[in-house]
């Protein structure tokens, strides 16, 4: 496992992505969720994490509140090291953690 401060932007940027899904599901509707889902989906299997990264980007900055979440410059102190592995920033996880998310919010 590799420490935050060694991944790279992209890599940075799911991971951020992914902790915002599990840490504050509620920012995301059902309707935020699905099309998540859809833009996952639609991505291929062995897809890079810079174009799923750009993926991601592209649909955070329509959606402001999430973009600006994930826009807070972070603090100048070492970052605790990522709970996910460099190799899991991909699809499937994506897609697990989002389905992960939609349930918490059904539950509720």
């Amino acid at each position: 496992m590799s420490s935050f401060e060694d991944m790279s932007p992209s890599e940075k940027l799911i991971y951020d992505f992914i902790n915002l899904l599990n840490n504050e599901p509620s920012l995301f509707s059902h309707l935020y969720l699905s099309e998540l889902q859809d833009l996952v989906n639609s991505l291929p299997n062995n897809s890079s994490t810079e174009k799923i990264s750009n993926k991601l980007l592209e649909w955070c900055k329509k959606h402001n509140e999430i973009y600006n979440k994930l826009s807070i410059p972070k603090k100048a102190t070492k970052s605790p090291p990522p709970k996910i592995n460099i190799e899991d920033l991909n699809k499937k996880t994506l897609q697990a953690v989002i389905k992960k998310a939609s349930d918490s919010i059904n539950n509720n």
